[in-house]
């Protein structure tokens, strides 16, 4: 299935739904702080409930699954992402469906995970979710939000780390 350029953005931002060992952003004393990643979409597969429902209009139960590759502020490949996400809401096209999005931030040396309620196509930092590390990150936790998207990506995601 073909999937418009803005569907794939629109997805990329959803996942919310980012993270990896990209250069710190900024750090504070308490061990906060914050990795930015960057997301270019490698595909998007739209799984619908009922076959008469085609394209990007979503159904109650109809789910997105996305695969990304994930890169640091040099462009160096760092990771991949996969999405999960279900509408949970009433029927609408993808960027005003109700998501319940599960993403998992796979990079060499661990993985983070993230699970929330989220709407595409919302202003950056509107929707964070909780996030939560493995491997090199066990013990980690915060939120990963979405960041204004930077040109060459289809998202920016910003981890607010907070130890």
């Amino acid at each position: 299935m073909t999937v418009p350029r803005r569907a794939l953005a629109a997805l990329a931002l959803a996942a919310a739904v980012a993270v990896a060992v990209p250069a710190l952003t900024s750090a504070q004393s308490s061990g906060a702080r914050d990795m930015t990643v960057r997301e270019k979409v490698t595909w998007v597969r739209f799984l619908h409930q009922k076959t008469s429902t085609r394209g990007d209009r979503m159904l109650t139960g109809d789910r997105v699954l996305t695969y990304q590759r994930l890169y640091d502020e040099s462009a160096k490949r760092i990771g991949t992402l996969y999405t999960d996400c279900v509408n949970v809401g009433s029927a609408a096209h993808v960027y005003k469906a109700t998501l319940l999005c599960t993403a998992s931030y796979r990079l060499s040396q661990g993985q983070f995970a993230t699970v929330g309620a989220i709407r595409l196509g919302g202003r950056p930092g509107a929707s964070p979710t909780p996030i939560v590390g493995s491997g090199a990150y066990r013990g980690q936790h915060g939120e990963v939000a979405s960041a204004a998207p930077l040109k060459g990506y289809e998202s920016v995601d910003v981890l607010h780390i907070d130890g």
